[in-house]
């Protein structure tokens, strides 16, 4: 059998662990660190530091050798955001900002950062930050917003009026008076007192411009969309188009003097040393399009960032680019470990991993398939079973060193596989089947359950009783190994993704914006929220017991985060821990209580050795440990919807519902309730359609919360 072992340890992880004493889930794959880099600032050959999404820093001082992640910024509560632009005006003294009017500053070589975010530009996404000195500087970004600081950042105004209504992607200085700003629809901008007043230059591309840059008063160039560069020799009254030699998107434009410079493309970069006459093409392969960002220090040095995290550097202008991240960006959809050593990872094209280190090194195993792995089970150390697309399923009976190809007979997509023991196994299907094995997989049998939607996941206790799962919120439950199948009622008609059960009775369910609990085999399912609110799309949950579970998918807030929830009282609470992930999370299994993996899109895979505990962080985050009052589900309604509360000890209670007006037209509680999760009814029926309220009180405990009725 031959072994390719999976680099992940080019980069020493002790650097990249400093993350992990403040979030304790620390990445295994890429290294240092996974999310996207959407910015870089070189400070010499050994320095630089680089931002990007989920709030991401991280620095080097020894050539990329280590690294240090800062990504202190990101809170459990509150807006995700992304760092588009850094800048220094010396090593010390730096300012990053991005989504959500993010704007942070350090003053200690990036070692810590202060929030200089204003909560009135919250919904600006910042594209640029320029500082002329410690004291002066500018951000540029969405619907033509220019803000300035004249002390460092501790005030922010903004500057004058853009007189655009577009996103300003760049915005540069030469002094405290003179700058410029480009941008959407080939917008370009001048100010020649400090931004008091601003107006556009007489040439326009219509083209997206992506940055600006200027070696004086008067010689400066634009780049962006379609290969398109322009040059001025007047400060901005006339410009003249020079040629790239390509459509490539043109960005970050990096000028030393007043004849050498660079521009990053989507696959290359162009290289000047005659003032823009003339571009010559350096390629980037095999990075390709997944460099983001450029910044030359001097005629050889530069640092590049991009894509999951990739980094590179130049010595000799970029004739020759070492590569400083290490490790894959597959899509792993799912993650199996037996032990604190032993652990797998499957996904895209047939990548089977394997560690026997806890994750220190991961080695590829060979599947025989090019097509994508979607669920892997295993019963012991030595036997497993993986399945895939096109009616893919493999075993392994040596613990995942080699794997046979078993025939299902059909050429559905396998999403999930759930195995009791060595001969008892079920697959669920895209096509609404689900397979059924007695002898290890030797032999399938075929079973509709004729929903006409896609069965996303099956989970057995023993070898009689079994749930599977899909979309259109269909639930099924067997008592007799399969042979036959009762539908359970959801309550939803939303896409329900994953399933487990710790026992006959007791279990859970997650998928797009929801969350499950069953006290009694299924035959009521409770929704469940999350602390602080928010849309997820969980795409698994596990158990550990009955008490102490997590699951990882999804949290929306503008774009898609991995992110992973957690509850330590059998779900009736869910709290969101720390997200710092940029890709989807898919899959998520533990040993015990502290110990467990995460595996999701461009190549995530994270681990925690501590629970996934947050220690260190000042951020608020609201944990929940009363009384709770619960969005009703679903909402908006017609003409049902279920609403959960709990309480945390014996109380009077009275639950009413009011029209708009704030008449009361229903009392559904009124009585007194031990602690617990209660869930109760509310039938609109009887009437109109529109905005409804509901009124929870308990002692000096009282919560109100909106619903719709439309019908």
């Amino acid at each position: 059998m031959k072994k390719i072992i999976f680099i992940l340890v080019m980069i020493n992880v002790f650097s990249s662990m400093q993350l992990f004493s403040q979030t304790n889930w620390f990445w295994q794959n890429p290294l240092p660190q996974g999310n996207s880099l959407m910015d870089v600032i070189a400070f010499n050959s050994d320095s630089a530091i680089a931002v990007g999404h989920e709030g991401t820093i991280i620095k080097t001082t020894n050539g990329g050798s280590e690294w240090n992640i800062i990504n202190g910024l990101i809170g459990v509560t509150g807006p995700r955001g992304s760092f588009n632009s850094v800048n220094f005006i010396n090593k010390n003294s730096g300012w990053a900002a991005g989504y959500w009017g993010f704007i942070y500053k350090t003053t200690n070589e990036g070692e810590s950062w202060i929030n200089q975010s204003l909560d009135v530009y919250s919904a600006v996404v910042f594209q640029s930050v320029f500082f002329v000195n410690s004291m002066t500087g500018w951000v540029s970004g969405s619907s033509g917003v220019i803000l300035r600081t004249t002390n460092g950042g501790s005030n922010w105004t903004q500057a004058g009026h853009s007189g655009v209504g577009v996103r300003l992607h760049s915005i540069f200085f030469i002094n405290e008076s003179t700058g410029w700003s480009a941008g959407e629809e080939g917008k370009i901008v001048k100010t020649t007192n400090g931004g008091n007043n601003w107006f556009n230059t007489v040439f326009t591309t219509g083209s997206t411009l992506l940055s600006v840059r200027f070696a004086d008063d008067n010689t400066g160039w634009v780049a962006g969309y379609n290969g398109k560069i322009m040059k001025t020799t007047n400060g901005g009254g006339t410009w003249q188009t020079q040629t790239s030699g390509n459509n490539n998107n043109l960005s970050h434009l990096n000028f030393i003097n007043n004849s050498t410079g660079w521009l990053l493309g989507e696959n290359l970069i162009l290289k000047t040393t005659n003032g823009g006459n003339n571009w010559l093409s350096q390629l980037l392969e095999p990075y390709g399009n997944g460099v983001y960002s450029l910044n030359f220090k001097d005629s050889n040095t530069a640092w590049a960032v991009g894509n999951g995290g990739t980094i590179l550097n130049t010595t000799n202008g970029g004739v020759n680019w070492n590569l400083h991240s290490s490790g894959e960006l597959y899509n792993f959809k799912s993650v199996f470990a037996l032990d604190f050593n032993n652990a797998y990872a499957i996904g895209d094209t047939g990548i089977i991993i394997k560690t026997t280190d806890g994750g220190s090194n991961w080695e590829y195993r060979q599947s025989g398939t090019n097509k994508f792995l979607n669920s892997v089970c295993f019963i012991n150390n030595n036997t497993g079973w993986i399945t895939g697309d096109s009616g893919v399923v493999l075993k392994t009976s040596n613990g995942g060193d080699d794997w046979i190809n078993q025939m299902s007979n059909t050429t559905s997509n396998l999403l999930s596989v759930s195995f009791v023991n060595e001969n008892n196994g079920w697959i669920s299907c895209k096509n609404d089947i689900v397979l059924r094995t007695t002898n290890g997989g030797d032999n399938w049998e075929s079973q509709s359950l004729a929903t006409g939607y896609p069965l996303n996941s099956v989970f057995f206790i023993n070898e009689s009783t079994g749930w599977v799962i899909g979309q259109h919120g269909n639930i099924f439950r067997t008592s007799n190994g399969g042979i036959n199948w009762d539908a359970q009622i959801s309550f939803t008609q939303s896409a329900l993704y994953s399933v487990y059960f710790k026992n006959s009775n007791t279990g859970w369910i997650t998928g797009a914006d929801i969350l499950l609990m069953t006290s009694n085999g299924g035959i009521n399912w409770i929704f469940k929220s999350i602390v602080g609110g928010g849309l997820y799309g969980l795409k698994s949950v596990f158990f550990i017991d009955i008490n102490t579970g997590w699951a990882a998918g999804t949290f929306h807030y503008s774009q898609p985060h991995g992110t992973i929830v957690k509850t330590t009282d059998g779900g009736v609470t869910w709290e969101r821990k720390i997200s710092f992930a940029s890709g989807d999370l898919n899959s998520i299994h533990f040993v015990n209580a502290n110990t467990g993996w995460a595996v999701g899109e461009n190549g995530i895979i994270l681990k925690t050795t501590t629970d996934g505990i947050i220690t260190g962080l000042n951020f608020n985050i609201e944990i929940q440990k009363g009384f709770m009052l619960e969005q009703n589900y679903p909402n908006p309604f017609n003409p049902s919807t279920i609403i959960n509360y709990s309480l945390p000890n014996a109380q009077y209670i009275m639950l009413k519902v009011y029209d708009i007006l704030g008449n009361e037209i229903a009392v559904l509680v009124n009585e007194k309730q031990n602690a617990g999760v209660y869930s109760v009814d509310f039938n609109g029926a009887n009437y109109p359609s529109g905005i409804y309220y509901y009124k929870l009180e308990a002692g000096s405990f009282s919560e109100v919360r909106k619903m719709v009725l439309l019908k």
